[in-house]
């Protein structure tokens, strides 16, 4: 959280710098970086850092607490992020039944859902439906929707993409797992789900015992849950592997020195 807060001052100091040069804005980068919450996230994460470096110091650091405490949070996460689902899935086919949080655009999925998500994840699973058995399989090329979209698709899905982003280019379903299907076929997502998956599992498998090789494997999560909603880029997809690299080295390292 420290990291995060600093990280975040400092791209608040060159808002402030350099105004003029923000050309893009939205709710999330608005709230970390340009908000009273950011403050209140720098103090409470300076505070709790300087109270454990303490209690360590003092020899009076609980960590079964701490582990608990974290273990809830996560189950807390994971049930709120399960409800929210629920009642999105609940609100679009049944429009008004939760209350008033029908009102509420997060709630409903459309077109516009999450930053347009609603419109480009829709593409692609038209995308991938619209395939005889064999592309089913194999996919449409890689890197290749873009050209099935504007070249070979349906006018249904056509239409939906030029209403929804006109003169902007959609070259991917904005969804790692869902381009790739489409992209690969099931052949292509069955082999890079199972990479991904194998990998999480089997490096925080370790983390009792190579923490290195455990932090490799968290990583790898953080890189897909934020690749649900966003896609593979130079800046980023390169560094996965590295990490794949490092954590499989440190793990068999620990199993060498076991054996």
């Amino acid at each position: 959280m420290l990291i995060l807060s600093s990280t975040c001052l400092a791209v608040l100091g060159i808002r402030r710098m350099f105004p003029e040069r923000i050309t893009y804005t939205e709710t999330t980068s608005e709230f970390l970086t340009n908000s009273i919450f950011l403050f209140v996230l720098a103090a409470a994460a300076a505070t709790m850092y300087i109270v454990t470096a303490r209690m360590i110091k003092k020899g009076c650091y609980f960590i079964r607490l701490w582990k608990n405490l974290a273990k809830t949070v996560v189950v807390f996460i994971l049930a709120a992020v399960a409800l929210l689902i629920i009642l999105i899935c609940v609100n679009t086919l049944f429009p008004g039944s939760i209350g008033p949080l029908s009102n509420i655009e997060i709630f409903t999925f459309f077109p516009q859902w999450g930053s347009n998500r609603g419109a480009t994840w829709s593409a692609g699973v038209m995308c991938f439906s619209e395939q005889n058995f064999l592309h089913k399989l194999v996919g449409v090329g890689p890197d290749c929707m873009s050209s099935y979209l504007y070249g070979d698709s349906s006018p249904k899905l056509l239409a939906l993409v030029n209403e929804r982003f006109g003169t902007l280019r959609l070259t991917n379903a904005h969804n790692e797992w869902l381009t790739i299907l489409v992209n690969m076929g099931i052949l292509g997502f069955t082999g890079y789900a199972g990479m991904m998956i194998t990998g999480i599992f089997r490096y925080i498998g370790q983390r009792k015992i190579n923490f290195i090789a455990g932090a490799a494997g968290f990583c790898l999560l953080a890189y897909t849950v934020n690749n649900m909603f966003s896609f593979q880029q130079a800046m980023n997809t390169p560094t996965m592997f590295v990490i794949f690299g490092m954590g499989e080295a440190y793990m068999r390292k620990n199993m060498n020195v076991l054996e």
